[in-house]
């Protein structure tokens, strides 16, 4: 962030008035000191980039406390005045408090936003000096030859940047603290979100691959197993024909005693191996056909399973909009060895009491929650146009649902359907007693009737629990 930009906010910053100090939260390159009381928090951007700090009320993030001597310092202190370094990006927060033996201690939290170098420096006064009481990141001369950043040592300004030529001051939006806040949950935020969706669907796009391939190996030995009579069976018939067959011969053609009308076909044989080895081999490969046929299906059940799972995780992936949600799922969605968590079969949220949404992630899914867990009082949305998610209102107590669940499951069904981008999506609801799978089509595919029909806005499944939340509070 430019000097200016960080000049106007602490011109702005408020100081003398702010509540006690509660603790020191950290989250990646993030660290969050927050205040007594519902106000809001200071955040500290310390990337290896831009850097850059805000007051912020928003706690969406996976934040952890974070101990030791900077945060024991600073609790119970009170933020008495905010200030800059002269043409440098060096910010000064002083803090003060009163200790159990009724003295006023003094600290100082210095806070370098430099890029790749950027710091918290927590400070004591010590007649003119600055004495270092812990840094987040401390530097030796090994690290750092310049200077050294260690808890006692006197804590020295960072070398001054390079003058830049003059230019135009950047054009400051009216409120700086608002514009920096948004330049992390709307810009930043948001860049770090795709990183991660794009990270955690690479990896699982290539284990679906791998097992999709495992799938169709397996499938065509559960087709070579099924074979078991047909080399039985040839293997029976070049038994009484070896002493006709010669060395060296690719097939061999003989009678089907166990044929109607009993007619001559025609056996392949392998030119390296004698007529005896080639019947050996047949018989060998009937008894394998035999033994492996039921290990192979449940091979193909299993490989079904994790197939379907992973189809699962992509689709949740591709949907999840909250940044510690998907974090958490691509830690635990695993690769080879991890321990796969247990998951309700589908994603569910209750609305009210006798309420329920839930939505189908995969085709089976759809097709299990449309034709077998939904009732006939159930209700049913489906985008109109788009390819989506089947999504069943369950009715516990067979009551009329009210206007607004219409409208939020509605919502929910346009955000599960390739129109999640859109706006204005037609969606179509029905009751499941109207809802029909025509015999032999594919998985997730269904008719309806006396359907209606809404053009809304899609709401995504956070969404829709923070809307549910605000109506319970």
């Amino acid at each position: 962030m430019d000097y200016a930009t960080l000049a106007r906010w602490v011109r702005e910053a408020p100081s003398d008035d702010n509540p006690p100090v509660a603790g020191l939260l950290r989250f990646e390159d993030q660290a969050l000191l927050v205040f007594e009381g519902r106000g809001p928090a200071l955040q500290f951007h310390l990337a290896a980039g831009d850097c850059w700090c805000f007051f912020t009320q928003q706690r969406e993030l996976p934040w952890r406390e974070l101990t030791g001597p900077i945060a024991d310092a600073l609790f119970k202190c009170r933020l008495r005045k905010v200030s800059i370094a002269d043409g440098d990006r060096v910010l000064f927060f002083d803090f003060n408090r009163v200790n159990i033996y009724n003295q006023r201690e003094q600290y100082r939290l210095i806070v370098e936003l430099i890029p790749r170098f950027s710091n918290l420096i927590l400070t004591r006064l010590d007649g003119d000096r600055l004495v270092i009481v812990d840094a987040l990141r401390r530097f030796s001369l090994a690290d750092n030859p310049v200077r050294q950043v260690l808890p006692g040592f006197e804590w020295t300004p960072p070398p001054p940047p390079p003058r830049s030529p003059a230019t135009e001051p950047p054009a400051l939006p009216l409120d700086i603290n608002a514009h920096l806040e948004s330049q992390w949950y709307d810009v930043e935020l948001p860049r770090r979100l795709e990183n991660l969706r794009r990270q955690a669907l690479g990896r699982l796009t290539k284990n679906l691959k791998r097992k999709q391939r495992k799938l169709h190996k397996q499938q065509d030995e559960l087709n070579d197993a099924g074979r078991e009579e047909q080399y039985r069976r040839r293997a029976e018939l070049l038994k009484p024909e070896l002493h006709r067959i010669g060395p060296g011969q690719s097939e061999a053609v003989v009678t089907d005693w166990f044929g109607e009308g009993q007619p001559q076909v025609s056996i392949p044989l392998l030119v390296n191996l004698t007529p005896k080895q080639n019947m050996e081999r047949l018989f060998r490969k009937a008894r394998k056909a035999r033994s492996g046929r039921e290990k192979i299906a449940l091979q193909i059940m299993r490989t079904e399973k994790e197939v379907d799972e992973l189809e699962r995780d992509i689709f949740e992936v591709e949907k999840e909009d909250d940044y510690a949600s998907l974090r958490e799922r691509v830690a635990s969605s695993g690769g080879r060895g991890r321990q796969r968590q247990k998951r309700s079969p589908y994603r569910s949220l209750p609305l009210a009491p006798g309420w329920e949404i839930f939505v189908g992630r995969t085709s089976r899914e759809n097709d299990q929650l449309t034709t077998r867990m939904g009732k006939p009082h159930d209700w049913w949305f489906h985008s109109r146009v788009f390819r989506g998610s089947h999504i069943l209102l369950r009715n516990y107590d067979k009551q009329e649902p009210p206007g607004w669940m219409i409208m939020l499951c509605a919502q929910v069904a346009a955000y599960y359907s390739r129109a999640s981008k859109s706006s204005n999506v037609p969606v179509d609801y029905t009751q499941i007693r109207y809802v029909r799978k025509p015999r032999g089509s594919a998985p997730g595919f269904v008719t309806y009737s006396h359907q209606k029909s809404l053009f809304v806005d899609p709401l995504s499944f956070r969404g829709a629990v923070q809307y549910i939340q605000r109506r319970q509070s």
